[in-house]
């Protein structure tokens, strides 16, 4: 498989792929857990060389998108370190949404954004091109939810609740913007 192939496999750049393997950049948690959904590998193996390679019940097909993590959409001073692996063991039943390398994540805290609540699920769709409104905003810093609108060569994240500040984030090569395609509240079940 070509880094180009395996790029779109998991939903990434052949470029962030050749990055990894010449160390110019870590395989992040996410990354992880869709190596061990796209292709069934262990990811403490990738991490710590314990065996077995790849997992039992490798033929088994998960009817869902997986959900990686819980991810702050709360105050910038959370951003560091934000990113909490949620295993990659539960898996959220979309039949309405269509996509590949789709992937779930749990809103943690307090929102920026009225719409979103702690607890919500985002599924999010890596292809779909941002333009502005809900992302969820990957920066070399951490992973945040956000309201959020590119102007030239900035991000600027506009907060809706007035209790917190705009950011502006300058991206790098590590700086994803992941569209949400369905959000499932937390106050509809």
């Amino acid at each position: 498989m070509s880094q180009a192939e395996f790029g779109e496999l998991l939903g990434i750049s052949q470029r962030q792929i050749s990055a990894i393997s010449c160390g110019k950049s870590l395989v992040t948690p996410m990354l992880y857990e869709l190596l061990r959904y796209k292709l069934n590998v262990n990811p403490r193996w990738l991490q710590e060389g314990e065996l077995p390679i790849y997992l039992e019940n490798s033929d088994q097909v998960v009817d869902g998108v997986p959900l990686l993590a819980d991810i702050p959409a709360g105050d910038w001073k959370y951003w560091i370190d934000s990113y909490v692996a949620g295993g990659g063991e539960e898996y959220v039943c979309v039949p309405d949404v269509k996509g590949s390398n789709l992937f779930a994540i749990r809103v943690e805290g307090d929102s920026m954004e009225p719409r979103i609540h702690d607890g919500d699920i985002l599924i999010v769709d890596p292809h779909k091109k941002f333009v502005k409104d809900v992302a969820v905003v990957r920066h070399h810093w951490g992973f945040k939810v956000r309201l959020a609108h590119r102007h030239d060569n900035i991000y600027i994240l506009t907060p809706v609740n007035p209790a917190y500040d705009v950011e502006v984030i300058t991206p790098d090569d590590d700086t994803r913007i992941y569209v949400p395609v369905k959000r499932i509240s937390v106050q509809n079940l």
